[in-house]
């Protein structure tokens, strides 16, 4: 016979067992269910990164996904990646690699159990036809260009212009109008230009006097009802970022508010406008938003970057050639402006899309100049 201490051994024992393996379930049971939850918000990202010229893969390419968190893979010899566990969320993505311009793209969503297919062109700064109209006198658009290693036409006056966009295509346009106001012909082809896709990059006062035309519109800003008060000409004044945070004042460069003194170069400096549907304003001279103080515009395309004021006017106001520099590295502040601008619109779009305006007979007009 047992006992009666033995059965109580007996029976704690058994009872200390089945306590053992309901916290092993229990254990067993939380891993399986967190690895159920996590799950549940992972998909993948994959793709491949090519040349827009030649169409061939393009090894080592850099491809980051940007949000709370980041994360990055790299291309192999095929061109190809994939991020097999990224986080349900809606991502930036960069592609970077050495001697090719930067991509970029905003609004990749991955979902639950999704593979999202994330596929770019880059394109060589060599393989791009870039054309420069150009009349300023310190040529800020020009350098920056320059160090970007992008090769471009360059031109000085509206005829010079429509000429050129007349016999060829163009991967982007960018525009330092300073001193001479636009003909006709220069404004219709830069709106046709636009409307088919083109890439556009424009510093111009030209609004003072053409205000009406349908181009500036499509460039995000509306001139309608124009003031006297709206036009800056002799006054020193800032160009607040109201949009600190836009890609256009982060990348490549980090700039500053710009400060805007020279009076001794230009008769009209800025002209002040609204946002037109479409457009945003992202700097102004008041330090916060104001309707009707925008002087930078983007537009929901990305295809265009609109100043309003003469980038060729930030100086400090103390003599010919005080290029404001606000971080002290060499470069001007407007350089590293044009810079931004320039790599946003071809960063953003497919690089291998070349666009061109109709050719057809100009009928020029001779322009005013701004130049004191």
């Amino acid at each position: 016979m047992i006992g009666r201490r033995s059965q109580l051994f007996i029976l704690s024992t058994h009872r200390n067992t089945k306590i053992l393996h309901i916290l092993i379930l229990l254990v067993v049971a939380s891993a399986t269910l967190a690895g159920c939850g996590s799950a549940k918000n992972v998909g993948s990202v994959q793709g491949t990164i090519t040349d827009a010229v030649t169409l061939l893969p393009i090894a080592g390419a850099k491809v980051t996904l940007i949000s709370t968190a980041i994360l990055t893979a790299t291309t192999g010899s095929d061109g190809s990646y994939r991020l097999p566990s990224v986080a349900a969320g809606t991502y930036e993505v960069k592609v970077v690699k050495d001697g090719y311009v930067d991509r970029l793209g905003d609004g990749v969503t991955v979902a639950k159990g999704v593979t999202t297919t994330v596929s770019m062109n880059m394109v060589r700064p060599g393989d791009l036809k870039v054309l420069v109209y150009d009349d300023s006198q310190n040529h800020f658009a020009g350098d920056a260009l320059e160090a970007l290693g992008i090769a471009f036409t360059q031109v000085d006056d509206p005829d010079g212009l429509v000429d050129e966009m007349t016999d060829q295509p163009w991967h982007l346009i960018v525009a330092d109008q300073c001193s001479s106001s636009s003909s006709e012909a220069m404004l219709d082809y830069l709106s046709d230009y636009v409307d088919m896709g083109g890439r556009l990059a424009i510093s111009s006062f030209d609004p003072k006097e053409s205000g009406a035309h349908a181009l500036w519109a499509k460039l995000g800003a509306d001139f309608s009802g124009l003031a006297d008060d709206d036009v800056l000409d002799e006054d020193p004044f800032t160009v607040f970022r109201w949009a600190a945070d836009h890609v256009i004042f982060k990348s490549p460069n980090a700039v500053p508010d710009i400060s805007v003194d020279d009076a001794n170069s230009y008769i009209i400096e800025g002209v002040l406008a609204h946002e037109s549907p479409g457009g945003t304003a992202i700097a102004g001279i008041t330090p916060a938003y104001q309707a009707g103080q925008g002087i930078v515009f983007v537009t929901d395309s990305k295809l265009t970057v609109f100043g309003s004021f003469l980038l060729d006017c930030a100086q400090d106001g103390t003599g010919a050639g005080a290029d404001v520099d606000s971080d002290a590295d060499g470069v001007a502040d407007a350089e590293e402006l044009w810079q931004n601008e320039i790599v946003y619109l071809l960063s953003w779009t497919d690089p291998a899309a070349v666009q061109c305006p109709p050719i057809g007979p100009s009928s020029l007009r001779a322009g005013a100049s701004n130049s004191k």
